[in-house]
């Protein structure tokens, strides 16, 4: 770029500048440090007076500027003012500032950095201000640091302030989110682009905004050298709701509202166009000519080993399960997620460790190499958040598993979950749908899994002369086997069982075997003895038995009257409780449960409560099972009423009434 070009930019870029932006009838001018007294004197949001905190103003922007030294930088400011009402929102005070990191340490920097606190002290505003030496940096990931401070004496009826800027040799615009946890007053947020640069954005979700302008400015260059176009484009929310975060939901960033963007090109006269994403298609060709994704396959050479030690005899599926088990014995997984081999394929070989696109990757290349069709596959986890699949963004994706095909089927692996059977996908990975990378016509393909929550449980119940006695079994499978193996393995079984023990106050635990923990080809078992319920008293005239024994109370997940967003179970659940009772001499059943049914349209959910007796024998059999993984909210109140029915039920108690023989 000629120098003439470079100092028209930059003069035309202040002239711009000089322009004042906040020419709105509806406007929200919060200058730093410029605090009132009814700020501090609120005690409570009269809009949610069950808030522990109020976001008063949040304000950023980004914008692109130019400098001499570096050319085009992204700047962006956020500046933000909260209100204390209760204990609860003293966490407020910490904040946490995320700064993504390159490869070769460029990227983001924080700049300048202002905060303090506020209190009315005798009738007079008190501020005290955070010094720069009680900022530290934290690693919270390989490409992800946390500048963190905590603001000083905050306390219950304080506010807070804090401004910031960011400095990025990226062009990537982040998401700015205009709901909390806690209430927002006002949140604003603008761009300030010139038009070398486009973009593209998204505006969600359940939420609609105050004002939302967009506006083009004409900056001239001197000497009358032609002018260059500046896009400014404004959003407001005003009193926004707090965000209750509820049970199977993926992740609140799916359900706030919220504007992001995608970079879709850059064209700087002088330097021609550099294009960028504009479709899933191109994502996937220049994944495929980066060496840290495409250029690692075909790589059959590092794996040549353990290729050798798969029978090429054996049927496709057995050689795939071989090949899988191999490699996962292999590699460790090093804890951190991500799309790109951050090394070498040979190096995290060699070193027996790697992140999740590294072991994959390998997985895909020693499948390949044994006769296998396998392909890497982008996947959004549900904490990363969904795929919005019309507007592209190679941000979209966090994960990398592998898809093979195998006689006309198809399935997915995952080779750095110690807990996954071949051809499963740890939970986090149901989400949606995952992108093939195949260079010339990439595919969507549901993330299905045959896997469901499923466990039974029977129950073996008794009086005896020392109070009340059950043997229980429990059996586990799929995805409720994989949380439990989880934590007896990391755990241990010892300490398990000791911790597990200990938690149940209200039961005598006699003797306590869990069967099958390192074998994922069966349930895991577990049979637990109880000798006695502390809490149940067999003297008495009239005793009291739970019907359903289980290790946590039983409530309801849905206790909202109405949900604006979807339930996500993620896969199907199934539980199955089985209760035998024996009546003892001497008593006689004064109430039980009755029997119940209840069933969703189409199967969707359904719940059975059987009661039957025979002699001295009750037995009580509960099924219950929910067949379809999503739920919209115009459906909710459906599942809301199903759920608050299934738990009373399954609250309802046993009555046992003593026999007394008339002389």
């Amino acid at each position: 770029m000629s120098p003439a070009i470079q100092r028209a930019m930059k003069v035309s870029l202040f002239i711009f500048l000089t322009i004042p932006f906040y020419l709105h009838a509806q406007k929200k001018i919060v200058k730093f440090g410029k605090i009132t007294k009814e700020e501090l004197e609120m005690s409570v949001y009269d809009k949610d007076t069950s808030a522990e905190a109020v976001v008063l103003f949040d304000y950023g922007v980004s914008e692109i500027e130019y400098s001499s030294e570096k050319g085009f930088v992204l700047q962006f400011v956020n500046h933000t003012r909260i209100k204390i009402l209760k204990k609860e929102g003293l966490e407020y005070a910490n904040v946490e500032i995320p700064l993504n990191i390159g490869r070769t340490n460029v990227g983001e920097k924080l700049g300048s950095l202002k905060a303090q606190t506020y209190n009315l002290e005798n009738n007079k505003i008190v501020i005290s201000k955070l010094s720069r030496k009680d900022v530290f940096e934290e690693d919270a990931s390989q490409h992800l640091k946390l500048k963190k401070f905590a603001l000083p004496n905050v306390r219950v009826g304080s506010v807070i302030e804090y401004k910031y800027t960011i400095a990025s040799e990226f062009f990537y615009i982040k998401p700015w989110y205009f709901q909390s946890d806690i209430p927002v007053v006002w949140s604003e947020y603008q761009t300030i682009i010139p038009g070398y640069f486009k973009f593209k954005h998204f505006l969600g979700n359940y939420l609609s905004p105050y004002i939302q302008e967009t506006s083009t400015l004409l900056a001239p260059f001197p000497g009358g050298g032609g002018t260059y176009q500046l896009n400014k484009k404004r959003y407001v929310y005003k009193d926004v709701p707090a965000f209750r975060n509820e049970d199977y939901i993926t992740t609140p960033k799916d359900y706030l509202a919220k504007i992001e963007f995608e970079h879709l090109s850059t064209e700087i006269p002088g330097k021609g166009i550099e294009t960028y994403t504009s479709s899933w298609g191109e994502i996937c060709n220049k994944l495929m000519v980066r060496e840290d994704f495409g250029g690692a396959l075909n790589r059959s050479g590092i794996v040549k080993d353990l290729a050798l030690l798969v029978n090429n005899n054996n049927k496709p599926e057995q050689k795939m399960v071989t090949a899988y088990n191999l490699l996962r014995k292999k590699m460790k997984w090093n804890g951190y997620s991500g799309i790109y081999a951050e090394t070498t394929l040979r190096a995290a070989y060699n070193k027996n460790e790697g992140n999740t696109a590294e072991i994959n990757l390998l997985l895909v290349n020693l499948l390949r190499a044994v006769g296998i069709e396998a392909y890497p596959t982008l996947v959004s986890t549900r904490s990363h958040g969904k795929i919005n699949k019309y507007y592209p963004k190679q941000s979209s994706f966090n994960y990398v598993v592998a898809y093979v095909r195998i006689n006309g089927k198809h399935l997915f692996l995952d080779a750095s979950d110690d807990y996954v059977a071949p051809g499963e996908l740890p939970y986090q990975c149901l989400n949606g749908e995952g992108l093939v990378v195949l260079q010339a016509n990439p595919q969507w393909i549901k993330l299905r899994s045959t896997e469901t929550y499923k466990k039974s449980i029977s129950v073996l119940m008794k009086i005896s002369e020392n109070g009340l006695k059950a043997d229980l079994m429990r059996r586990s499978f799929s995805l409720d086997a994989r949380k439990l193996r989880y934590n007896i393995l990391k755990k241990g079984k010892k300490e398990y069982i000791k911790e597990y023990t200990d938690k149940q106050e209200d039961w005598d635990i006699k003797d306590y075997i869990i069967q099958n923990e390192t074998d994922f080809s069966k349930p895991v078992v577990e049979k637990i003895s109880i000798s006695e319920f502390s809490n149940i008293d067999t003297d008495a005239d009239l005793i009291y038995l739970p019907a359903i024994i289980v290790d946590d109370e039983i409530t309801n997940p849905f206790t909202s009257e109405e949900r604006k967003y979807p339930v996500d179970f993620g896969v199907p659940i199934s539980i199955k409780y089985v209760l035998n009772f024996q009546v003892p001499d001497g008593f006689e059943i004064d109430e039980t449960p009755q029997s119940s049914a209840v069933v969703l349209p189409e199967k969707a959910a359904f719940f059975i409560y059987k009661t039957q007796k025979q002699n001295n024998m009750l037995q009580i059999i509960c099924q219950i099972n929910i067949n379809r993984t999503l739920f919209l909210p115009e459906e909710y109140k459906l599942l809301h009423e199903f759920y608050t029915h299934v738990t009373e039920k399954l609250n309802e108690q046993i009555v046992l009434k003593k026999i007394y023989n008339e002389k």
